[in-house]
């Protein structure tokens, strides 16, 4: 269904630009993330509460990432991202959404699988 690889990030390194950096460089345009772990810092995040009510999450500190799913493709030329992670707080409290922005903290790797477009099935 396609090739996969592991993108293995520096500490203080742009998630999501370093992400459509890669794909740029393998020039396709369909990836999907297929998972991850690690920790991140200095991010953003947009997620939904109870009541359907979006909150922004902004932390500065790394975290530990537990889950990691999303896609990258081109559009019109451009690459677009959309990465959504749970992140692990201490006493077991987690938080999930979609990054808007975030650096690697240290050992950060995601998963990444390469879509043959042509395989793609509209629904």
């Amino acid at each position: 269904m396609g090739n996969a690889f592991v993108i293995k990030m520096s500490e203080g390194e742009d998630v999501i630009e370093r992400l459509k950096k890669f794909c740029e460089e393998e020039k396709a345009d369909y990836y999907l993330i297929i998972g991850g772990s690690g920790r991140i810092k200095d991010y953003s995040m947009i997620s939904s509460s109870r009541g359907a009510r979006i909150d922004t999450e902004i932390g500065r500190e790394p975290i530990d990432v537990t889950a990691v799913s999303g896609k990258i493709e081109n559009v019109k030329g451009r690459f677009s991202a959309t990465v959504n992670v749970s992140l692990s707080r201490s006493g077991f409290n987690t938080i999930s959404g979609q990054l808007t922005k975030a650096k690697a903290g240290n050992a950060l790797e995601i998963g990444l699988r390469k879509i043959d477009e042509s395989k793609i099935i509209m629904a």
